[in-house]
């Protein structure tokens, strides 16, 4: 799972609504039975921070996130650690990415799933979701008032 922590993500409402997508998502697969690692990563031009957890370690949501990065953005330090990960090898099931979308993105396509999720706001306003490459798939994340809903992707 990356975070997009580039300036245009780190608000406290889009970094909110991203900590608790990662948390839902990783309780969820370990309350069906999952008992792999999730690696963690915090990116924003670069890798700022990576953890592994476990899924039985998403018992609560942490109360506090260290949150680092700020700066610009590109997707292309998450795919290549990736790609490092694999050649130890390491096995992908897939690549969650929280972002508003605005920044460099890799120029090949996977042999793994991509999902970016993206906040209401910028998946209805966001002129650069032109420019996802296909082989990403794009979700928009519900707002907060209901009012939303969620996309059927790309």
């Amino acid at each position: 799972i990356a975070i997009d922590v580039s300036s245009s993500c780190c608000d406290s409402e889009t970094m909110s609504e991203f900590w608790s997508e990662t948390y839902q998502c990783i309780s969820q697969w370990s309350r069906n039975g999952y008992r792999g690692e999730f690696l963690i990563l915090q990116c924003d031009v670069e890798i700022q921070k990576e953890e592994w957890l476990k899924a039985e370690d998403f018992t609560e949501a942490p109360e506090t996130v260290s949150i680092k990065g700020f700066g610009g953005t590109s997707f292309v330090p998450v795919f290549e650690k990736i790609e490092q990960l694999k050649e130890r090898g390491q096995r992908i099931d897939a690549l969650i990415y929280l972002t508003d979308g605005e920044g460099v993105y890799p120029k090949e396509e996977t042999d793994y799933p991509v999902y970016f999720i993206m906040p209401g706001e910028y998946y209805d306003e966001n002129e650069t979701m032109n420019y996802v490459p296909e082989w990403i798939q794009t979700v928009r994340l519900e707002e907060k008032d209901g009012q939303g809903s969620d996309g059927e992707g790309k």
